[in-house]
C-alpha cells in the first residue's frame, strides 16, 4: 500500500529492540503456551462459555502524542495486541502448526507486544506514546489483536485489522489506498458510525461521466472500498444532508439527462435509499441547510447546466430560479418557502447560532435578454410553522460566487474566497479575502487571510470537549471564462477565531479539482478528495492533520 515502507530503515517506536528474525520472536507465549501460567488456564477453564469475537479500533496516532487501542471482546477474554510497521501476512502456523490463519501484521515490533485481558466493561483501552520523530513520519502502523485460547489451536479469535499513517500535526499524508473513481463535484458526509460516505461526483473533461458509485472511507484502515449498493442515479453537483437521525438527504443535481429534481435517503444501518417526493423543480449548485429543528431548507439553484462546462455556463447561470423549499423527514414532505428576489445559483448558506439561515453572494438571474450578475447580496431565512421569512442582509464586502461557507462556534458565520465573474467583459477573477458575519452586529469584518484558497472548502470541525477546528482546502489560483477550467492551487488553512485571522499551514500533496472535504476521527484528521487530473486521470486523496 502506498505510504508504508519497510521497518528496518526507520527508527523504532519507543521501547522497542533491533529488530529480530521472526523465529527468535517465538519464545514469547506463543510457543509455550505454559508461559502464561494460571491466567491460560483461568482462560481455558472458561473457554466454553466466552464466544464473543473481537473487534479493535484506534485514535489518536500524531507525533508527539499518544496512539490509544481500544479492543472490545467479552469480560475475562484473555488477549494480545500486535502493532506492526508491516501489514504482513505472517501466517499462524509459524507459532501454532494446527492453525491456518494468517495475519495482517508483521513481526518486527514484537517488544510492544501486549497482553492482559478485557475488563467488565467489555472493552481494554491500551496507549503507546508516539514520538515526535521525523525519520517515522508518513510510515504506516498496522495493529490486530487476539483471544485465546481456542478451543484446538491457540489462538481464538482474530480481530480486524487497523493501519493508518503516523504523523505531525498540519502534515498530509496519501490515504492507504486510492478512490476508487476519479471524482470531481462529489460529496463527502462523515457518518456517526465515523466513516465517510463517497456519493456520486463526475470525471474531469468536457464530456464528463457522471457517477452512480458509492464509496465508504473507513477511518480505521485509512483506506476507500465501493459499496455494493449504487445510488439509485447517477448525480453531480447535488447537495448531501446528513439528518438528525444520522441518514443522509441527497437532493437535486445534475444526472445524465439533464438536472434533477428528485431527492434520495441514504440509510447507514442497510446501505440502500428512501426516495423522497421530488422537489418543486430540478436544482443543481443550490444550497441544502439542515435547520435546528431537524428540518432541511433549500434555496435557489439551476434548472440546465452546460455539462462540458465544469460550472454549467452559460445555461447554469441564466435559469436559475428564485424558490426556496423545506424538507420535513419526519413526513417526507416539503414545503413552500418565501422566494428569493431573483433566480440564484452557486451561491453559498450556512446556519447562524439564533437558528436563522445566512444565504450569501452567488449570481443572480437578471431576467431575459439581461446579463447575469455576481452579487454581493445576502438574506437571512428565519424558519417558521408555515414555511418562514425572508429578508435581505448586509451586503458582502465584494460581490462573489462559489465562495466557501461555513459556521461558527460561537454563531456568526465565515465566508472565505469566492470568485467574481463580470458576464459584459467575459472575465473572471479570483478573490482570496475572507470575512465574518458577527451574528450579534449583524455585520461583517474582514479576515486576515494570507491563504491562497478560492473557490474551496471550509470545515467546521467539532471536538468533543475541546474548542472546534476550520480546516479550509481546495481552490483555484485563476479561472478561465470561456472553458471554467482554473489551476488549482494547494494550501491548506486554519482559521483561529480568537485572533480572526486564517493561516497557510500545509498543502495537498496534488493541485486537485472539485474538491470535498470531510473530517474524522474526533476531527483530528480531514479527508480531501478531488482528482487532479491527468491520464489516466488521477484517484488519489489526501489525509491532513489538523490537531494534535
Amino acid at each position: 500500500m502506498r505510504g508504508q515502507a519497510p521497518a528496518p530503515a526507520r527508527a523504532p517506536l519507543p521501547g522497542s529492540a533491533p529488530v529480530l528474525s521472526p523465529l527468535s520472536r517465538v519464545p514469547f507465549p506463543f510457543r509455550h503456551r505454559a508461559g502464561l501460567g494460571p491466567a491460560l488456564a483461568l482462560a481455558a477453564l472458561s473457554s466454553a462459555t466466552v464466544h464473543a469475537q473481537v473487534a479493535l479500533e484506534w485514535a489518536g496516532g500524531v507525533l508527539g502524542s499518544q496512539v490509544s487501542y481500544g479492543i472490545t471482546s467479552a469480560p475475562g477474554t484473555f488477549f494480545a495486541l500486535l502493532p506492526s510497521f508491516s501489514g504482513g501476512p505472517t501466517p499462524l502456523s509459524i507459532f501454532d502448526p494446527n492453525d491456518p490463519r494468517v495475519l495482517s501484521v508483521g513481526l518486527d515490533l514484537q517488544p510492544l507486544w501486549k497482553f492482559g485481558s478485557v475488563r467488565g466493561t467489555g472493552t481494554k483501552v491500551l496507549t503507546f506514546p508516539l514520538p515526535a520523530s521525523g525519520s517515522i513520519a508518513g510510515l504506516t502502523l498496522h495493529a490486530q489483536a487476539l483471544t485465546f485460547p481456542g478451543a484446538t489451536t491457540l489462538v481464538k479469535d482474530i480481530s480486524n485489522a487497523t493501519r493508518f499513517a503516523l504523523s505531525f500535526t498540519h502534515q498530509t499524508v496519501p490515504t492507504q489506498n486510492d478512490s476508487g473513481l476519479p471524482r470531481m463535484f462529489h460529496s463527502l458526509t462523515t457518518l456517526p458510525n465515523g466513516r465517510i460516505y463517497v456519493a456520486g461526483g463526475q470525471s474531469p473533461g468536457s464530456s464528463p461521466q457522471i457517477f452512480d458509485q458509492v464509496e465508504f472511507f473507513d477511518p480505521q484502515t485509512q483506506s476507500f472500498g465501493f459499496s455494493p449498493i449504487p445510488l439509485p442515479e447517477p448525480r453531480t453537483h447535488h447537495t448531501a444532508t446528513l439528518l438528525a437521525d444520522g441518514t443522509v438527504l441527497l437532493l437535486g443535481g445534475i444526472g445524465p439527462t439533464g438536472v434533477l429534481a428528485s431527492g434520495r435517503i441514504f440509510q447507514p444501518a442497510n446501505g440502500t435509499y428512501k426516495q423522497t417526493p421530488p422537489m418543486s423543480s430540478p436544482r443543481a449548485m443550490h444550497t441544502a441547510t439542515l435547520l435546528a429543528d431537524g428540518r432541511v431548507h433549500v434555496a435557489g439553484g439551476s434548472l440546465q447546466f452546460t455539462l462540458s462546462h465544469p460550472i454549467g455556463q452559460p445555461l447554469s447561470f441564466t435559469t436559475s430560479v428564485p424558490t426556496t423549499e423545506i424538507y420535513d423527514p419526519v413526513s417526507n414532505t416539503w414545503t413552500s418557502g418565501p422566494n428569493l428576489p431573483k433566480g440564484l445559483t452557486t451561491h453559498q448558506a450556512s446556519l447562524l447560532g439564533d437558528g436563522r439561515v445566512l444565504i450569501t453572494g452567488g449570481v443572480e438571474n437578471s431576467g431575459v435578454g439581461l446579463l447575469p450578475v455576481t452579487t454581493t447580496a445576502t438574506y437571512l431565512y428565519t424558519p417558521g410553522p408555515a414555511g418562514g421569512a425572508l429578508v435581505s442582509g448586509p451586503p458582502l464586502p465584494g460581490a462573489r460566487q462559489h465562495q466557501a461557507q461555513t459556521p461558527l462556534d460561537n454563531g456568526d458565520a465565515l465566508v472565505v474566497g469566492g470568485a467574481f465573474v463580470d458576464f459584459a467583459a467575459q472575465a473572471t477573477s479570483v478573490s482570496s479575502d475572507a470575512y465574518r458575519y458577527n451574528l450579534g452586529s449583524g455585520t461583517w469584518t474582514t479576515v486576515q487571510c494570507t491563504v491562497i484558497v478560492r473557490c474551496g472548502r471550509i470545515i467546521c470541525v467539532p471536538r468533543p470537549g475541546q474548542p472546534p477546528g476550520y480546516g479550509i482546502a481546495g481552490g483555484l489560483l485563476s479561472m478561465d471564462f470561456a472553458t471554467g477550467l482554473g489551476i488549482p492551487q494547494t494550501q491548506i488553512g486554519v482559521f483561529d477565531p480568537g485572533t480572526n485571522t486564517i493561516s497557510a499551514v500545509g498543502s495537498t500533496l496534488k493541485p486537485r479539482m472539485g474538491v470535498d472535504i470531510a473530517a474524522f476521527d474526533d476531527g483530528k484528521r480531514i479527508l480531501i478528495l478531488g482528482t487532479a487530473g491527468g491520464v489516466p486521470a488521477d484517484t488519489s486523496a489526501d489525509i491532513f492533520t489538523l490537531h494534535p
